[in-house]
């Protein structure tokens, strides 16, 4: 008996970068066959319950609960039987990776204190997706702020991306190419 293994795949990018649309496409695509769960994010889910935005103090533990909700998405994909379960069938889809509160956190306070944990968490992800935002932005009354801001979250992400070594795979065009390019880049690393 072997143990289950829970694949992740986190998606980063800026705001209006659709992200939270492409998990929810590929939750649908890949739960055809697999079984997957979708990480809320507490960033959004924060906002939503405090009416504001969070102030440098509290990123620490938003960094916190996004990787909880992580954690937690995998026991729920692994239910009570995970002795029965393939461990090429299970996901968990990071929407988003924890390196976007890093990456906030550089772009709203200039603080860059959370960038070395983000990156050792993101690490250990199985494919991380870099959502670019080569579409027009939508506005999201309370939630973002602005074209320029996407586009300044893009520069941090390219930063620590080149900074830190890490592989990113860049999605660009409609829902559905992106979805085909994600389908690619795990069959590409066998998953």
């Amino acid at each position: 008996m072997s143990l289950a293994v829970v694949r992740t795949i986190a998606l980063l990018g800026g705001e209006s970068s659709g992200k939270t649309t492409l998990a929810s496409e590929l939750a649908e695509t890949l739960s055809i066959s697999n079984s997957v769960a979708v990480t809320g994010e507490v960033l959004r889910d924060f906002v939503a319950k405090e009416g504001r935005a969070p102030n440098v103090d509290e990123q620490n533990a938003i960094l916190k609960l996004q990787i909880q909700s992580e954690a937690d998405c995998t026991r729920e994909v692994l239910g009570d039987e995970d002795w029965n379960l393939d461990p090429d069938r299970a996901f968990v889809i990071a929407d988003p990776s924890v390196l976007m509160t890093a990456v906030y956190s550089i772009l709203y306070f200039d603080d860059d204190s959370l960038v070395e944990r983000a990156v050792r968490h993101a690490r250990g992800y199985d494919l991380h997706l870099w959502c670019l935002g080569d579409f027009e932005w939508q506005p999201e009354p309370g939630v973002r702020d602005g074209a320029s801001y996407r586009d300044r979250a893009e520069q941090i992400i390219d930063q620590i991306a080149v900074t830190y070594s890490l592989d990113l795979v860049s999605l660009q065009g409609s829902v559905e190419q992106r979805v085909l390019q994600v389908e690619q880049a795990l069959a590409e690393i066998g998953m």
